[in-house]
């Protein structure tokens, strides 16, 4: 009897269980395919996942706490985003420096060299991450359009669609994005 209660118990488990991993498996596949393999122009389920969606939460966000504190939560999330990659870096350069320089300075088969130029390198990198926190991101005008228009349409990342061009846009300067979104349109 008891065996037989232990049994089904296991049964249970095991239907619950398979359930479970079917339907995140379901769920991944579906979030997969409406975030990064339907196409927004041409899906309705990729159009309300990277559009709709994330639009009407985004307004809704901004009616109940109102403009300036979203902004201010904007740039927190720019922050936290830096953070998380600063403890990544650091947190990589750190194991180096206390680790791997100890192993270059013990092996016969690497140069010291390695060391110098790896401080170098942290340097450099530690300096781009400091510029690219601390540098506009520009503004596209009929004057630096021959800057930025060096490549034709790939049809891939960028497709050719009716925006406004600089010329519609006479005075007003278009944020520098690597994608033409809605709100390029209203900056």
């Amino acid at each position: 009897l008891l065996l037989l209660s232990i049994y089904r118990l296991h049964q249970k488990m095991m239907i619950i269980i398979t359930t479970a991993a079917i339907a995140f498996t379901l769920f991944s596949l579906f979030v997969i395919y409406a975030c990064a393999i339907a196409d927004p122009d041409t899906s309705n389920v990729g159009r309300f996942c990277t559009k709709e969606l994330p639009s009407f939460l985004y307004q809704q966000l901004e009616k109940t706490v109102g403009k300036k504190v979203l902004s201010h939560l904007n740039t927190l999330v720019d922050r936290a985003f830096q953070l998380v990659y600063l403890t990544v870096v650091l947190g990589s350069w750190s194991i180096m420096f206390c680790y791997g320089y100890e192993e270059i300075e013990k092996s016969n088969y690497i140069s010291t060299y390695h060391q110098y130029s790896g401080y170098v390198v942290f340097l450099m990198c530690m300096s781009s991450f400091h510029c690219a926190c601390n540098t506009p991101p520009g503004s596209v005008t009929a004057r630096s359009m021959p800057l930025f228009d060096h490549y034709a349409y790939d049809d891939v990342l960028y497709k050719k669609t009716n925006l406004p061009n600089v010329e519609d846009t006479k005075n007003k300067p278009q944020q520098i994005r690597p994608f033409y979104t809605e709100t390029c349109a209203s900056v």
